[in-house]
């Protein structure tokens, strides 16, 4: 009897010393302490619900990924960032989902594993790499070697300064002879009373990269409206058999400006609203307050950030100070940082605003402010980029948790998932299928046909689905207790024998299974040693010692 009781009363001595583990009993004191943190760290973290998250709420999650990791973080790929969520935010595993895995792997029964999510996003990724490989292996037309192009689409002139020169450059080889043509065109300048017309070529030799036309200006002394024209750039071709092509500048707008007077100030976006993408990082935009009708004399002006729906400190550092333009000066910046913050839906706003000019400069009185302001509404706006990375990582994450549930939302699902190989979850299980998934699932169709009989977890809060499977269990044990029997009966082994064999083997090899698969998903397979060391000890303490106790 003695055995006996001792047998049985290992069980909650076990369970002590495993919890006593658990906690760091038998650790440093301050290796205990760093791992209790972490564990409650952990705890906090597994609360989150992904199923129930919002395109905002991943946004927010996806920031914080990235502000977690400090410098690096910046640094992270889409991929990377739906990668470390996949990972981090998995619900953990019991010792009962490795243990089903298992068993469903060993039949060719409908997968479990949480790992799904990262091989969704690695599958993800490499199919996007595939595409983009097959569009670069399509038959593309000859790339040009050379490309040329004005330096800038917009360039200024004082009125009195008589000569613009207008620079072109090369890109590409430079090896050979490049010849382009040029022309002028009017616009609200007309040629002959603004400037003078000028069309010709342009020869650059061999190893020269850039070059200016000079357009030359007609001075007058009628105060006027600034004036502009255009030139455009055609027909390029080199002295060798390459190929040359025209640039995206291939046309720029000349201002003249007309001198005499102090100027208009007023910022160079043609509308009042400025729209710029958020980004993961903080990032500075330079906003260009330009001088028109004038630009004698060293003029200034003051401008200052007003919170709308976005808030100073929080969406955009605020900014205030003086704008100075020295004589003949036609435009300067005004740095404004947009702080870094990933949202899938932000259209948040400030204003940046100009006001008391100086040196007899004026404010431009057809804008948003009137003559007394002028004003710039900046919206701060999600990136598309970032809004398809957001909605493609939601489809992901939705469909990798939903594989890992166990339950079945109905009961019809159950029996298509014990006829299908590999559970028929999707559209290519069947392909994916190995010769040992089919011959599995053959084998154990009839058993896997028998338990979808078990309601699902649905009904009455899973009770329904406890009792049955209890019972469906203790059947089955009947069933296979009398198999082994008579099978030791015919084959001549003794019950005891074939109890700590067979029986024994059936029992142990899903345990063996789970253990391997744990190994495989934990970073540190803690779970499968505590699987493969807690299910025998438990076999043999309680399921020998609560029976000879009895």
């Amino acid at each position: 009897f003695w055995r006996t009781a001792l047998t049985f009363l290992l069980f909650p001595i076990l369970i002590l010393l495993a919890y006593s583990a658990d906690i760091g009993c038998f650790s440093p004191i301050m290796t205990r302490e760093r791992a209790t943190r972490k564990h409650f760290a952990m705890l906090e973290t597994r609360q989150v619900d992904l199923d129930l998250m919002s395109h905002e709420d991943l946004a927010a999650l996806a920031e914080e990924v990235r502000r977690s990791r400090g410098s690096t973080g910046s640094q992270l790929s889409d991929s990377d960032v739906q990668t470390i969520i996949s990972r981090e935010f998995t619900p953990p595993k019991s010792r009962a989902e490795y243990r089903c895995e298992a068993t469903r792997r060993i039949t060719g029964g409908r997968r479990l594993s949480l790992t799904a999510s990262v091989n969704t996003v690695s599958r993800f990724a490499y199919d996007e790499a595939k595409q983009e490989k097959a569009l670069n292996l399509t038959p593309k037309k000859a790339t040009p070697e050379m490309r040329v192009e004005f330096r800038a689409s917009v360039f200024a002139a004082l009125e009195s300064q008589g000569v613009i020169d207008v620079p072109l450059i090369r890109t590409g080889d430079t090896s050979s002879q490049l010849i382009v043509g040029y022309k002028t065109r009017d616009g609200t300048a007309l040629a002959g009373k603004d400037y003078h017309e000028m069309h010709g070529e342009v020869v650059l030799e061999p190893g020269e990269t850039c070059k200016s036309i000079q357009v030359s200006l007609i001075d007058d002394l009628e105060l006027e409206a600034d004036e502009d024209f255009f030139m455009d750039l055609c027909d390029p071709s080199c002295s060798s058999n390459g190929l040359a092509e025209l640039g995206p500048t291939a046309t720029v707008r000349v201002v003249i400006v007309d001198d005499e007077r102090n100027g208009c100030l007023c910022f160079e976006s043609e509308t009042d609203a400025l729209f710029v993408a958020e980004s993961a990082v903080d990032e500075v935009h330079n906003i260009v307050v330009v001088r028109k009708q004038g630009a004698y004399g060293m003029v200034g002006v003051r401008y200052y950030t007003e919170e709308d729906s976005a808030i100073s400190g929080v969406d955009f550092e605020p900014a205030e100070g003086t704008v100075v333009l020295q004589h003949k000066q036609m435009s300067a910046t005004i740095p404004i940082k947009i702080k870094a913050r990933e949202q899938y839906e932000s259209n948040e706003m400030f204003r940046l605003i100009l006001t008391d000019p100086t040196g007899g400069a004026t404010l431009d009185a057809s804008r948003d402010g009137g003559s007394e302001r002028t004003i710039l509404s900046i919206f701060i706006v999600a990136d598309e980029v970032k809004r398809e990375f957001f909605d493609s990582l939601v489809r992901l994450l939705k469909v990798n948790w939903g594989r890992t549930k166990l339950g079945h939302a109905n009961w019809s699902a159950q029996f298509r998932a014990a006829v299908l190989v590999n559970g028929g979850l999707d559209e290519d299980a069947e392909d994916a299928a190995s010769t040992i998934d089919w011959m599995m699932h053959i084998i154990s169709m009839p058993w896997k046909v028998l338990f979808a009989f078990v309601p699902p977890v649905e009904y009455c809060s899973g009770w329904v689905s406890f009792f049955c499977s209890l019972l469906m269990i203790g059947a089955l044990t009947v069933v296979v207790g009398d198999l082994a029997g008579l099978l030791g009966c015919v084959m001549g082994i003794p019950d005891s024998i074939t109890a700590i064999t067979l029986v024994a083997l059936g029992t142990s090899l899903p345990d063996t299974f789970a253990s391997k698969t744990a190994a495989q998903q934990d970073e540190y397979a803690d779970a499968s040693i505590g699987n493969i060391t807690g299910s025998n000890s438990v076999n043999v303490f309680l399921g020998l010692g609560l029976p000879w106790m009895i």
